[in-house]
């Protein structure tokens, strides 16, 4: 049934009246319900959201606990590893005079004294095909040196020069 109109100034009948408000009655408790259940699943979402952002909070604070960690595993890790020539533990693995090469086989420091043994020559130390030190022309010039090598490289020199390298290790190892 409909909300029934009634004229102004005319005389409604009490079945009119209570048709009229039994109508409104139920319209305002359809609407109450109504608001009732949206409430009620706006309320569910709402914790359902909560609850979703409880537990990304708890995992992003447990992925940045891990990351600490690793952080300073990583951190003392890498503060035991000191790449500084140890020169008191330093080893003679080549004197030699004339042009050669030597294999390394370290990981760690490789040192060299150049003696140039004749005028008008350029004497020539190389690792893996990269010049890393050299002597002026004159005789009994000297050039020397220290370069971080890795196992696996190679030396090589030109002929006519004294030469003397030293494995020097890490401090750290």
């Amino acid at each position: 049934m409909a909300l029934e109109r009634i004229e102004y100034g005319a005389l409604a009948s009490s079945e009119l009246m209570n048709d009229n408000f039994e109508y409104l009655d139920d319209r305002i408790s359809s609407v109450a319900d109504n608001l009732s259940s949206e409430s009620s699943s706006i309320y569910s979402s709402i914790a359902s959201m909560n609850s979703t952002l409880t537990q990304a909070d708890e995992t992003l604070a447990s992925g940045i606990s891990d990351l600490e960690t690793d952080l300073s595993t990583l951190r003392n890790e890498f503060d035991s590893v000191d790449l500084t020539p140890k020169y008191t533990n330093a080893v003679t693995v080549v004197n030699s005079a004339g042009g050669g090469s030597f294999n390394i086989n370290w990981n760690g420091w490789l040192a060299f004294d150049l003696y140039c043994n004749a005028n008008s020559a350029r004497y020539q130390f190389f690792i893996d095909n990269v010049m890393v030190g050299a002597t002026a022309s004159d005789e009994g010039d000297r050039a020397a040196g220290i370069v971080m090598v890795k196992s696996g490289s190679v030396a090589t020199w030109n002929d006519s020069q004294s030469i003397v390298i030293k494995k020097v290790p890490f401090i750290g190892g």
